[in-house]
């Protein structure tokens, strides 16, 4: 017969210490996985894209104050 160990969090749930050996990438993306996540981790997709998306229009616009044509800021967002 063989003993279990269970260990009681502070969240009042036990589990088996065996679980305490998964990496931390690996407790990520089990929590990211679960189906109630699931759309929180696309809107986070969302927020990086168009946040580089903006900083790279940005860039862009700065480069062309930089170099004195400013007037040209307003075709290259209308193409």
């Amino acid at each position: 017969m063989t003993a279990t160990l269970l260990i009681d969090n502070l969240a009042g749930t036990r589990y088996f210490p065996q679980s305490m050996e998964k990496s931390g990438l690996d407790q990520l993306l089990e929590i990211m996985l679960k189906p109630d996540n699931i759309p929180i981790v696309g809107l986070m997709v969302l927020v990086f894209f168009f946040t580089w998306l903006a900083f790279r229009e940005a860039r862009k616009n700065d480069q062309l104050i930089e170099e004195g044509r400013a007037d040209e800021i307003l075709k290259e967002m209308q193409e």
